[in-house]
């Protein structure tokens, strides 16, 4: 399940397709909350076309085929929007470099990129992240006062979210809450102003990194990993939109780097299409194995670059 980015997240991480429908897609039943409004399930697949049949299959929908007619329509190109601001403001170089490569390789095969600034990115990011706190807290409540031998097994770091979501007041909790209908028409706003068919933005700042080391570096910023790697992708958990994120390259120690393609809410066919487009145009996926593949049955050699 995707409330903060935990499909996108390590999909871009190893170099695979994650796809994060809009929110209420999918019936969450059977699922353990984390965050009741923000709990999204969706799958991980090795390419888009393998995540279609997958969405296909979880939706029981009837289309088949990659629908490429979505994003056909009138003979033009898709046009594919790029907010710099925040989405930009803080990444690895090499992530950096790897996605501009990939903007640029897009433009070049005929995709109109368009400069998108939206203002409200950073709130958005605040907005889920204090919604994802207070219902975290409010799932954990029972455990945290009247199980205490129970609770205590919890990990620290979920022991501390949930105390600390508890202190939050009910006040700021509605304004977050509140603060989505502003955010979902602010992002309509971007789509209808600038005629676009999705958002394209890095889905983490950096590439995967030592598991005995959480602590990001090489961004200009001192954040740990949770902190980091949600930072990209909880503004469209806020949104609610729809999100695929998909492998654009690699960096300089040969780990993938990922993008994300944000589309109109409800409209999963026109991004799919949208995003069959962007990674035929990357090719990425035919010329490196993702590192969940890599080396299966030798003993787990490194990834092919």
């Amino acid at each position: 399940s995707d409330t903060g980015g935990s499909i996108r997240i390590p999909a871009a991480a190893c170099g695979v397709t994650g796809f994060k429908p809009a929110f209420g897609q999918l019936e969450v039943a059977g699922v353990f909350p984390l965050s009741w409004s923000l709990d999204t399930v969706g799958p991980i697949a090795r390419t888009v076309d393998d995540a279609w049949v997958m969405w296909n299959v979880l939706s029981k929908s009837d289309s088949s085929g990659m629908p490429t007619a979505a994003v056909d329509r009138n003979d033009r190109a898709p046009r594919i929007g790029v907010p710099r601001s925040f989405f930009f403001d803080a990444l690895h170089p090499d992530v950096c470099a790897s996605v501009d490569a990939a903007i640029d390789k897009l433009r070049d095969a005929g995709v109109t990129i368009v400069d998108t600034p939206w203002p409200d990115a950073a709130t958005a990011r605040a907005s889920a992240f204090v919604i994802n706190r207070v219902e975290t807290a409010a799932v954990h409540e029972r455990f945290a006062i009247e199980d205490r031998r129970r609770f205590s097994q919890y990990g620290k770091d979920l022991r501390l979210r949930v105390a600390a979501g508890r202190t939050v007041p009910a006040t700021l909790y509605l304004k977050a809450t509140r603060a989505r209908a502003g955010l979902r028409d602010s992002m309509a706003r971007v789509f209808a102003e600038h005629g676009i068919d999705a958002v394209l933005a890095p889905t983490l700042p950096t590439t995967a990194i030592e598991a005995d080391r959480l602590v990001i570096e090489g961004t200009g910023l001192d954040e740990s990993v949770g902190s980091a790697w949600t930072r990209l992708t909880m503004p469209f958990n806020a949104t609610g939109q729809p999100v695929l994120a998909i492998p654009c390259g690699l960096d300089s120690d040969g780990l993938p780097v990922g993008i994300q393609l944000a589309g109109v809410p409800r409209q999963e066919t026109a991004l799919f299409g949208t995003a069959a487009l962007v990674e035929r145009a990357l090719d990425f996926h035919r010329s490196h194995t993702p590192l969940a593949w890599a080396g299966a049955g030798d003993g787990g050699a490194k990834a092919t670059r």
